[in-house]
């Protein structure tokens, strides 16, 4: 996830609105240097609220988590962030 300030966004919207959709690369949308908003793309916003349907479901949640228990996480997630 790429942190930028709401000023940067301003600035440059349409390189974000690239790395956004292009890239698909999630922002940390900061204000006076605080973590404000996320942006994403709207695939991965659909991505996103697929999963929580099917988490909100018991019976999808305990397929899930048994696919990700017996396939390991890098086949199913991809990580949000780099430790920021």
């Amino acid at each position: 996830m790429e942190r930028v300030s709401i000023t940067q966004v301003i600035k440059n919207f349409s390189a974000v609105m690239h790395k956004l959709c292009g890239a698909r690369v999630p922002m940390l949308i900061t204000h006076k240097k605080k973590p404000s908003a996320i942006m994403l793309s709207m695939e991965d916003y659909y991505a996103l609220e697929s999963m929580v349907y099917f988490l909100d479901s018991s019976k999808c949640a305990a397929k899930l988590m048994q696919a990700y228990a017996e396939n390991g996480s890098s086949r199913f997630f991809k990580p949000c962030h780099e430790g920021k």
